[in-house]
């Protein structure tokens, strides 16, 4: 079996978050650590909002309705725009391709395995979820543009629902022969954003001990690396950056902050 690293960093500040899935794909694709595969399991110490990469910042968000205290940063990989708030839960697999059979190396059958394996961790947390056949876009009002619809807007292939909530977005990124996809969980419940048209989305039903639950990530950490272990047949072993990988990164970290200032005009 292969060898991957499963990194779990909760409360990351927002620019941190993106910047770290980015200098891990770097990193993984420079064949600068000693594994094959990447996952991670994160939170948000503060809302934000991150957009695609293909996406133009002035046309997607409407920063009169912006809290000036919430960010807004372009992530690596595609897709529409998303506000993370504190409960959200959020991951990203970097994997070298090679490891992916040929049958499942398209973007749709990638999709669908990664869409099946979160279909089992939920199920294993008392989530019943499903994996969506086709886009089910909402049509659009009068007055409304199609690249203001936020995310959790819109259901895509491949993603999941539980009840009539979408639960949880992703978007992908390749480069050569690696590839990186960052996953978006609302499990505890889509919080509102009138500046991208994000709407609220009550959280999933269930009670447990008198009290609704609350989906964390210690509640899913261990069988979200099991699942994925099992399900790509790599050997996820929890792990942290040495403090040589973290001097690195830091390097990284306060240049791609100022870069994304700068790309969302905020600088």
């Amino acid at each position: 079996m292969k060898t991957g690293r499963y990194l779990i960093t909760p409360d990351g500040e927002p620019y941190y978050n993106m910047a770290l899935d980015e200098w891990l794909f770097e990193q993984l694709s420079d064949n600068s650590f000693n594994c094959d595969a990447i996952l991670r399991l994160y939170s948000w110490k503060t809302n934000a909002i991150t957009i695609g990469c293909n996406q133009d910042v002035s046309k997607v968000v409407d920063f009169d309705l912006l809290d000036n205290s919430i960010p807004v940063i372009k992530r690596i990989t595609g897709g529409r725009a998303i506000f993370h708030d504190r409960s959200e839960l959020t991951f990203s697999l970097i994997i070298g391709l090679d490891l992916i059979p040929d049958r499942l190396l398209s973007l749709s059958a990638t999709n669908r395995l990664i869409s099946e394996t979160l279909v089992e961790i939920f199920r294993a947390a008392g989530i019943d979820s499903i994996w969506e056949k086709q886009s089910n876009e909402k049509p659009l009002k009068s007055n409304r543009r199609r690249d203001k619809i936020s995310c959790f807007d819109s259901v895509s292939r491949y993603e999941l629902s539980s009840g009539l909530a979408k639960i949880a977005g992703g978007a992908q990124r390749r480069r050569g022969d690696y590839m990186i996809h960052q996953g978006s969980l609302k499990l505890n419940g889509v919080a509102p954003c009138p500046a991208i048209g994000q709407e609220e989305r009550p959280v999933l039903p269930g009670v447990e001990d008198g009290k609704r639950q609350y989906y964390s990530i210690e509640r899913l950490s261990d069988i979200f690396g099991m699942k994925f272990s099992d399900n790509l047949k790599v050997d996820f072993k929890t792990s942290k950056l040495t403090s040589s990988e973290n001097k690195k990164f830091d390097i990284f970290y306060k240049n791609q902050r100022e870069n994304s200032l700068k790309k969302t005009g905020f600088i």
